[in-house]
């Protein structure tokens, strides 16, 4: 059976063929290049370009795959949650698709898509358009703590998800049942990220900057506190962070060198991914669950995956890294969950509409 997944809940366009667990092509137009000079996502300019960008994405990704349009069994298109304008276009083009080929089409909770990126194969990712927003780094890191294949996964395990707008835990029962465990109080991880790289200057996006320049400096440097939520809480906060480097920032006098830059972008993604370590560690420990799973854009910060990879070797615990280019929005995870709810005859209806946020269904 292949699905053609299409995802479109921030300024990624990205469209993907999947059969199984195998990607046949998974194509993504980055945006960053077009909401750099606003220092974020335009909710209205990235809507815009996902409606350029994709019938050419289409094209390229059934191109990919050796595939016709004709040959697709399923239609999935994320429907919740992201920003609105954009996710009306993927759901109206998916629902449009579906419709003409007479095909399923089932819409996609983007945060199940997240949790079940780990099952798929490892092919590389092209991208269309500027860089991926992703840092670089060598394939080996990419799964240095990847102990096994999605396939060796059994149920129960933990699935975290750690991105630009969403920072959750949750207990996976089974395929389709999900339990939330924790969440953030304010910002996301990811979000926190780039407010403190828009602080240092460092441009957009400041996610994967301020984690290249952190390379450079002492994680030492800055002490962080970690917020006080509760002994028994496994909720997130990040707005103290983000007060603690402002308040660096603020003592420079507009005077920001290149050393204080590396050392504060350092100890301030040091301070957040410790935290980050101990919530997952306290959540494993409390409902004694020993596989864990880490994914979404943080997920491919590489100050997080070289702490998560020597962690995860003292640790009781079987840890799944997705390759850096399923971390990140894409199309071939909501294919894969679209084929899973395709194999299971859950279908949508084509008057399924676009919502803002919704909470991971039981």
């Amino acid at each position: 059976m292949k699905i053609l997944g299409i995802e479109t809940s921030c300024d990624e366009t990205a469209v993907a063929v999947v059969e199984g667990r195998k990607i046949l092509s998974n194509i993504i137009a980055s945006q960053g290049a077009v909401h750099a000079p606003f220092g974020g996502v335009v909710p209205e300019i990235a809507s815009r370009h996902h409606i350029e960008n994709l019938p050419a994405v289409l094209e390229t990704a059934l191109s990919k795959a050796q595939t016709r349009l004709s040959e697709i069994d399923v239609v999935a298109a994320t429907y919740t949650p992201g920003l609105l304008p954009a996710l009306l276009i993927g759901l109206q083009f998916g629902k449009a698709l579906a419709f003409a080929l007479k095909k399923p089409f089932i819409g996609v909770n983007h945060l199940e898509g997240h949790l079940n990126s780990v099952f798929l194969d490892d092919p590389l990712t092209p991208t269309l358009g500027s860089a991926p927003l992703a840092p670089q780094v060598p394939r080996a890191l990419r799964l240095a703590s990847h102990k096994g294949r999605g396939s060796d996964i059994d149920y129960p395990f933990l699935g975290f998800i750690v991105s630009g707008g969403h920072t959750h835990l949750y207990k996976v029962e089974a395929f389709g049942k999900y339990k939330l465990l924790g969440a953030t109080r304010d910002d996301a991880a990811g979000e926190a990220f780039d407010k403190v790289a828009k602080l240092l200057g460092l441009g957009y996006p400041g996610g994967p900057r301020l984690d290249k320049i952190a390379q450079e400096g002492d994680p030492h440097a800055f002490r962080f506190t970690k917020p006080k939520l509760g002994d028994e809480s496994l909720e997130f906060s990040f707005s103290g962070y983000k007060t603690a480097a402002l308040l660096h920032v603020q003592k420079q006098n507009g005077n920001l060198s290149q050393n204080f830059v590396a050392d504060l972008a350092a100890s301030f993604q040091h301070a957040v991914t410790d935290f980050l370590i101990d919530r997952l560690s306290a959540a494993g420990r409390r409902h004694r669950l020993n596989n864990w799973v880490v994914t979404g854009g943080v997920a491919a910060n590489k100050g997080l995956r070289q702490k998560l990879a020597t962690f995860s070797k003292e640790a009781p615990c079987n840890l799944f890294l997705p390759p850096m280019e399923l971390c990140t929005d894409n199309g071939a995870m909501i294919a894969y969950v679209g084929g899973e709810y395709g194999k299971r005859k859950k279908h949508s209806p084509l008057s399924l509409n676009a919502v803002a946020y919704s909470a991971l269904a039981q």
